[in-house]
């Protein structure tokens, strides 16, 4: 979100030559149009994906669309439904706990990849990974996991 300002550009190497759409779940359409991540044009294009009913909130990018409510913010079926019309046959999810957690009990990932930084924060009202919870009974087990280093941190990655 704001707190950290991010620019959701790639990190990993071996991606050069690839084109890159980055989205943005906006549920209230409340980012600032001030942000990174909306500044970054032709070389970054992007969507920006609110809730049905926050029109209103002034533009972000070009490539503004809203859809229905979903459990927890904007209906993530309906989302990757519309990218897929749009050619997009991937998606990399960068968030917090409620957005991954979101996507891995709606059963909407295929592959699980893991930024960590080398700090690491904590607190009652941090994020958690998973944040809604997983069953004991059915877990998050990763198949063919590769973990990478990088200067900041590690990335973590596997076959859901």
């Amino acid at each position: 979100g704001e707190d950290d300002d991010p620019m959701l550009t790639i990190r990993e190497s071996g991606w050069s030559g690839k084109k890159f759409i980055r989205v943005i779940l906006d549920t209230r359409n409340r980012l600032s149009g001030k942000m990174k991540v909306f500044k970054m044009g032709e070389e970054w294009p992007g969507y920006v994906f609110s809730r049905s009913g926050t029109e209103g909130s002034g533009k972000k990018c070009d490539n503004r669309l809203f859809v229905s409510e979903g459990p927890g913010g904007v209906n993530l079926s309906e989302v990757l439904s519309i990218l897929g019309k749009r050619g997009v046959a991937s998606v990399l999810v960068e968030g917090g706990g409620a957005l991954i957690g979101s996507f891995m009990s709606q059963r909407l990932c295929d592959e699980l990849v893991l930024f960590t930084a080398n700090k690491f924060l904590g607190g009652k009202k941090s994020v958690e990974l998973l944040a809604d919870g997983v069953p004991l009974a059915q877990p998050v087990l990763l198949k063919e996991k590769k973990i990478i280093k990088l200067d900041e941190g590690y990335i973590i990655r596997g076959m859901v």
